[in-house]
């Protein structure tokens, strides 16, 4: 978002490429493998239940890919345009 608010400003032409948003990533956690994003690595490090060590690999395995953040923030809604 930040170079297309530039782009404006100065007044220039430019083609934007969008990278499209990012997978969703997966952890194994207590025998079950499950989904995550980012929002749910943030849920899962507020809880008390999750060890240090869970937390750790949740955050390793909560963006596996490149891309836009697959939540709909600022960055995946700019994304969409």
């Amino acid at each position: 978002p930040g170079m297309l608010m530039a782009s404006m400003r100065l007044n220039i032409p430019v083609i934007f490429v969008s990278g499209g948003p990012m997978e969703a990533g997966k952890t194994k956690l207590s025998d079950q493998i499950i989904k995550l994003d980012l929002v749910d690595a943030m849920i899962q490090g507020a809880d008390p239940k999750v060890s240090d060590e869970q937390s750790e690999q949740i955050e390793r395995s909560a963006c596996p890919t490149c891309g836009s953040c697959s939540g709909m923030f600022t960055a995946n809604s700019m994304n969409c345009l």
